[in-house]
């Protein structure tokens, strides 16, 4: 059985050792095993309520673990002082009747009022709080072998004061970073530089990936201001782009209240764009498509005008059977509906390309509304080579998602767009959450809430915050 090491215990100052609570700060590493931490945690319930847990932070890589528990430590005589000002006695209570003290059992609570048990001023008395939960949790470390403690002792008002200037340092925010399939380590000290530069300290940092996965994904917490948050996204988005590290920047438990995903669909959803798609699968002449992208901005109004007058005098009966069998789904728009439905968003696609193509979609991915442009037909079932009015072009995107949180009774808010290219940005800042999908052409602005480059859609989940293993149940 391996012995446990411990750091050597900081006395804390006489001021806190007497009058103030303290503050103990108690870190465990080793090999996991079978009800480890009930062990740790039954300690502190022996002790009564000598010893309050504030925290507690644990992650384990393989089978090690690392555990982080804060402990308030409150001292007897701060407790007399409580009790006596309550009216109660510190130590016993003793009945009108003059029966005997009542005593209280190993990790048994005190009387209301601040009264303490026996136990608690046993173990106060003879070892000192810090000193009995030293000896008890270097016992159990050693009993269940290879476990590592580390002790330090603080003034609590001091870890108060400590908290409160990190609270004045500006407003909660979470970053996301994925990797597939792995994060580059410059990318993470670049980033840390980053931070550290702008004076910003980290709060803390999790793992969303399971050991082995396909991606690898941390999420950061940080207190930032207005100014400085705009900054630091700023030049994360950019090593992101630098690195082809996906990226989420949102204000810390925002995206709780989130409620619908709003999708554009040529080169987000499908892996093409869709007016040409639709000209395809018309077998309309290649080099024709090729001109009208040489000669208009893609996404366009001259560019859909042009390619919808490509498609005059064609017949659009069959046309959706062979446009079906053309659609590339972009890697993961399938498994990213799916358990977004499950969750309970509602999911839509906006979109400039033809609605023929997005009703496709539609079916193909249970989306629940779409909004595209209608192709005028003839009599005989002919496209005229014109778009039915109004016309969905890069304005009428962003009034679509504002017309649609109105029908849902949803804000803005709670939406998150996802798109790319210049004909998504009115829409993606109309959006709580934007997040560009990386293309050539695609977005860049300030206003960008992340970015995908790794090409795979199901990093919109990693940076909603959802945990590898409830992905796998949903799936």
């Amino acid at each position: 059985m391996s012995p446990s090491r411990s750091s050597p215990r900081k006395r804390p100052k006489e001021r806190g050792s007497t009058h103030s609570k303290r503050l103990l700060v108690i870190t465990l590493h080793g090999a996991v095993q079978p009800s480890w931490l009930s062990r740790f945690l039954s300690l502190l319930a022996q002790a009564g309520d000598v010893v309050q847990l504030r925290d507690l932070s644990s992650f384990t890589v393989g089978n090690r673990f690392t555990a982080t528990l804060a402990v308030e430590v409150t001292p007897t005589q701060l407790r007399k002082r409580r009790s006596t000002e309550t009216g109660t006695e510190a130590m016993s209570t003793e009945s009108t009747s003059g029966s005997a003290p009542q005593s209280f059992g190993v990790g048994s609570p005190a009387e209301p009022g601040g009264t303490l048990s026996s136990t608690e001023a046993h173990i106060e008395h003879e070892f000192g709080i810090e000193g009995y939960l030293l000896r008890e949790f270097l016992l159990t470390a050693y009993e269940l072998g290879g476990i590592e403690t580390e002790f330090e002792v603080l003034d609590s008002l001091e870890a108060e004061s400590n908290a409160a200037l990190e609270g004045d340092s500006g407003e909660p925010y979470t970053f996301t970073f994925i990797g597939t399939p792995r994060i580059p380590a410059d990318f993470l000290a670049t980033a840390t530089h980053v931070l550290a530069e702008n004076g910003i300290n980290l709060n803390a940092i999790q793992s969303l990936n399971e050991p082995g996965g396909r991606s690898t994904c941390f999420q950061v917490m940080a207190a930032l201001r207005g100014p400085l948050a705009d900054r630091v996204r700023s030049e994360l988005l950019h090593l992101g782009k630098e690195f082809l590290v996906d990226i989420a920047f949102e204000r810390a438990g925002a995206l709780r209240t989130k409620r619908m995903v709003v999708f554009d669909l040529s080169w987000t959803l499908v892996q093409a764009d869709s007016f040409e798609l639709l000209c395809q699968a018309a077998a309309v002449d290649a080099d024709a498509v090729a001109e009208v992208r040489r000669c208009h901005s893609l996404g366009s109004e001259d560019y859909l005008r042009a390619c919808a007058a490509l498609l005059r005098g064609r017949s659009s009966t069959g046309l959706a059977e062979r446009l079906h069998a053309l659609i590339e789904y972009t890697d993961g728009a399938a498994s990213v509906c799916r358990v977004l439905k499950k969750l309970g968003y509602r999911t839509a696609v906006l979109s400039s390309g033809p609605l023929l193509l997005a009703e496709l979609v539609k079916a193909d991915l249970g989306i629940d509304f779409v909004a595209a442009n209608r192709l005028e037909t003839d009599s005989n079932e002919r496209f005229t080579g014109a778009i039915l009015e109004p016309l969905v072009n890069g304005e009428r995107k962003a009034e679509l998602l504002t017309m649609l949180a109105m029908r849902e009774q949803l804000s803005p808010e709670q939406i998150i767009a996802v798109g790319d290219g210049p004909v998504s940005a009115k829409m993606l800042d109309s959006a709580g959450l934007s997040i560009a999908f990386e293309q050539p052409g695609a977005r860049d602005g300030t206003n960008i809430g992340g970015k995908i480059q790794s090409k795979s859609l199901t990093s919109i989940l990693f940076l909603l915050g959802i945990h590898e293993r409830d992905l796998r149940s949903f799936s």
